[in-house]
C-alpha cells in the first residue's frame, strides 16, 4: 500500500468512527426520549387509573346516597299513608259520635219537655241565669231552645256559643266541638264567629285532631287578623309545630 493510499484509508476510517459517534449520540437522544415518553405514558396511566378509581367510588357513593334517600323516602310516604288513614277512621268516628250525641239531645229535650217560657226575653233571661250558676244541663236545653225559637235574634249565635263552653268546662269536648261547628255553619259572619272558631281549635286539640286545629287556626288568623283571639292563635299555632305523639292527624 502506498502513503496516498494509506491516508485515504485513514481518512475513510476517521470518517466512518465520525459517523458512528454521531449514530450513537442520535441513538442515546432518541432512547432518552423514548424512556420520557414512556415515563410520560406511565404516569399517564397512573392519572388515568387513579381517575377512574375516584370516579367509581364518587359513582357509588352517589348510587349508597340515592338508595337511602328513596328508602328514607319511601318510610315518609308510609308515614303519611299511615298518618292519613288513621285521620280519616278518626274523623269517621267523630262524626259518627257527632251524630250519636245529636240524636241523643234531641231525644233527651222531647222527653223531659221541659216547662220553657214563651217570651223571648224570659227565655234569654232564664237560659243566662241558668249557665251562670253551672246549671249546664237545663242550661244548655234553654238555650238550644232560645236559638232554635229566634235564629234571628242576634243571640241565637251566643246561645250556641254559651252551649259549647258548657260542654267544654265538663270535659265534653265531641259535644262542644259539634256545637261550634253548628254555629259556624249557621252563623258563619256572626260576631262570636272567631271565638267559635277558638274554641273549636281548642277542642280538635282536646281529641287530638291537631292537623284539623292547625287548619283552624291558620284560617281563624287569615279570616280574623284583628280579632281579640288571633293572637291567641298565632301563638297556638306555634305550639303546634311539634305536635304530640297523641295526636291523629
Amino acid at each position: 500500500m502506498t502513503m496516498t493510499e494509506g491516508r485515504r484509508v485513514k481518512a475513510g476510517l476517521a470518517d466512518v468512527d465520525a459517523r458512528l459517534a454521531a449514530l450513537a449520540t442520535d441513538h442515546g437522544t432518541r432512547a432518552r426520549q423514548i424512556a420520557e415518553i414512556d415515563r410520560a405514558l406511565a404516569d399517564a396511566n397512573k392519572i388515568l387509573t387513579a381517575s377512574g378509581n375516584d370516579a367509581a367510588a364518587r359513582e357509588a357513593t352517589a348510587e349508597a346516597d340515592l338508595a337511602a334517600v328513596g328508602a328514607r323516602m319511601d318510610q315518609l310516604a308510609e308515614r303519611v299513608a299511615d298518618r292519613d288513614q288513621r285521620h280519616a277512621a278518626a274523623g269517621q268516628r267523630f262524626d259518627q259520635r257527632v251524630a250519636r250525641l245529636e240524636r241523643d239531645d234531641a231525644r233527651l229535650a222531647n222527653r223531659l219537655a221541659l216547662d220553657l217560657p214563651d217570651d223571648q226575653e224570659q227565655l234569654w233571661r232564664q237560659t243566662t241565669a241558668l249557665l251562670a250558676a253551672g246549671d249546664g244541663q237545663n242550661g244548655r236545653r234553654y238555650a238550644r231552645a232560645f236559638a232554635e225559637r229566634f235564629p234571628q235574634d242576634p243571640r241565637a249565635s251566643e246561645a250556641y256559643l254559651s252551649i259549647g263552653l258548657s260542654y267544654a268546662a265538663e270535659s265534653r269536648f265531641a259535644n262542644a266541638a259539634a256545637t261550634y261547628q253548628r254555629l259556624l255553619a249557621i252563623y258563619p259572619t256572626a260576631p262570636v264567629a272567631p271565638e267559635a272558631m277558638w274554641q273549636l281549635s281548642r277542642a280538635f286539640v282536646q281529641m287530638s285532631f291537631c292537623a284539623d286545629a292547625k287548619t283552624l287556626l291558620r284560617a281563624l288568623v287569615v279570616r280574623y287578623p284583628k280579632s281579640r283571639v288571633a293572637v291567641e292563635a298565632t301563638k297556638a299555632l306555634r305550639g303546634l309545630r311539634h305536635p304530640s305523639p297523641t295526636c291523629v292527624g
